[in-house]
């Protein structure tokens, strides 16, 4: 979901899934490709490996730092449709830690990215 939601600049989505601190990152690089009317094409192909690096709890607070491992898809597009960056056709291996964070008291069920 933040893979598509950043890639269509759903902020809405992201505002959602992910900490204030990480959002506004977000933000900020969806604002300047909007500036540079640039479009972010991103295809997930596959998620090759997920693992659990750390897991705790502290308090009312819970938190996982998973390390993903996926083949994606990325190009950059200008307001014409030509690529300015990445190449349609190229898988790359990208691997991404995540720490996902959760107040276990709240009712809301979503773990939120923290970093």
């Amino acid at each position: 979901m933040v893979l598509k939601s950043f890639s269509d600049g759903d902020v809405s989505t992201l505002k959602m899934l992910l900490a204030d601190k990480i959002f506004q990152g977000f933000q900020k690089a969806i604002d300047q490709r909007n500036v540079e009317q640039n479009k972010l094409i991103t295809n997930l192909i596959s998620i090759e490996k997920s693992e659990i690096i750390s897991a705790m709890t502290l308090e009312n607070n819970a938190s996982i730092v998973i390390k993903f491992v996926s083949k994606q898809i990325n190009y950059i597009c200008d307001k014409d449709e030509k690529i300015i960056e990445g190449k349609k056709d190229e898988i790359s291996e990208i691997t991404d830690i995540w720490t996902f964070k959760k107040d276990l008291t709240s009712p809301n069920p979503n773990w939120i990215i923290n970093s």
